[in-house]
């Protein structure tokens, strides 16, 4: 199955979405303006000359994000049955994370991972997979700022007002999290249709033909086995394992930035990245949003907002090189397979009569258009 264009995609959305769209990349590159001439572009590409030497290391930490985000992948798939091997599972993944890089609101690449994926699994298991490596990571996300934001709170030296948001947003994250966890054991992708029929979004009818498929769903992020929660339990430490190596990207910029590298900083930036990326989703690269996000951030911790912007600039360097590969890798993948079913398709078509062939059941002869139908046989030996 080759992946959905996502030319094709965004061709055929509605009016209002291409307008949504449009509109709020208009608001977005006006931001953008606004943010750097505040900050003034000779300053801006001074402080990310210093980061250069820099990005092959922050670009190794973005490989081995990819390498536990398709190893969470794949266990999550496995909890829903057969196993993938890890190479399928990280072409799924790039090819979505590579999409929602480069599209508004970080949606149609989960529908690209999914049309991916059940080219080797059915509907069910590559749905549940794709929702528990979403949940996975906003709850690791989640954690992150619950814990963060009071850290950095109470070890820096703040103004009161932004002391106590901090501390009120770690408070919220957190209780999110417990949110999320009864949710899912109360049955996550039934009780959500259900709601969306009670605000008038879905039909009856439509919740009555998926009723069995979202059950399905709960009782695989739910794991309805014991080896299934094993392999829900790995791929959720494998998706806590990928949001390490962001502690290590921010800690690099900080130091070739020449900023105080403090456990008070870090623990704020990263707690507070998520979040930022939440928000700056509306707009392809998050351009616009995520500098101005990262302007006040640092302004409120007493940094450099210039430094902020180019944190929010460098990171996106990193984006646009992770799109770039991932969007290469997929369609070159793609068209090499398909390639390959279409020899195998004519070769199937060309194949004389009496050639041997290869198909599902094992080697057997390709029969000729012309010869008579087999006639049903029974031997002595089978009648008794």
């Amino acid at each position: 199955m080759s992946a959905p264009n996502p030319e094709l995609a965004a061709a055929e959305r509605p009016t209002w979405a291409r307008w949504l769209t449009f509109g709020s990349l208009a608001l977005a590159s006006v931001a953008l303006v606004l943010t750097v001439h505040h900050v003034g572009l000779h300053e801006l590409m001074r402080r990310l000359g210093k980061i250069g030497p820099w990005f092959g290391l922050i670009l190794l930490m973005e490989m081995v994000v990819t390498g536990f985000d398709s190893l969470g992948l794949r266990y999550f798939l496995r909890a829903g049955g057969r196993a993938v091997s890890w190479s399928r599972a990280l072409l799924a993944h790039v090819a979505g994370k590579a999409i929602n890089i480069v599209t508004p609101s970080g949606s149609l690449g989960d529908v690209v991972k999914f049309s991916m994926l059940v080219e080797h699994r059915d509907k069910t298991s590559a749905a549940a997979a794709v929702l528990s490596y979403n949940l996975s990571h906003a709850g690791v996300e989640l954690v992150r700022l619950g814990i963060g934001a009071p850290l950095g709170a109470l070890i820096l030296p703040l103004p009161m007002k932004f002391r106590i948001s901090l501390m009120v947003a770690g408070f919220v994250a957190l209780f999110l999290v417990l949110m999320l966890v009864v949710w899912i054991r109360a049955g996550l992708a039934v009780s959500a249709v259900r709601f969306a029929r009670r605000l008038h979004l879905v039909s009856e009818a439509r919740v009555e033909k998926w009723r069995m498929t979202l059950e399905r769903i709960d009782i695989t992020l739910a794991g309805e086995t014991p080896d299934a929660r094993i392999y829900q339990r790995r791929g959720f430490f494998a998706i806590v394992g990928s949001n390490l190596p962001g502690v290590v990207t921010t800690a690099v910029l900080l130091h070739a930035l020449g900023l105080p590298l403090t456990v008070g900083n870090v623990a704020v930036i990263v707690a507070i990245a998520p979040a930022i990326g939440w928000v700056s989703s509306v707009v392809p690269f998050g351009i616009g949003v995520s500098e101005a996000l990262n302007l006040a951030l640092f302004a409120a911790l007493g940094l450099s907002p210039a430094d902020g912007v180019t944190l929010a600039i460098a990171k996106r360097s990193m984006q646009l090189v992770y799109a770039a590969i991932g969007l290469t890798l997929t369609l070159t993948s793609e068209s090499v397979r398909e390639a390959r079913r279409a020899r195998l398709r004519n070769a199937l078509l060309t194949a004389p009569a009496g050639i041997p062939t290869i198909h599902s059941g094992g080697t057997g002869t390709s029969p000729s258009p012309l010869a008579p139908a087999a006639t049903a046989t029974t031997s002595p030996a089978s009648e008794t």
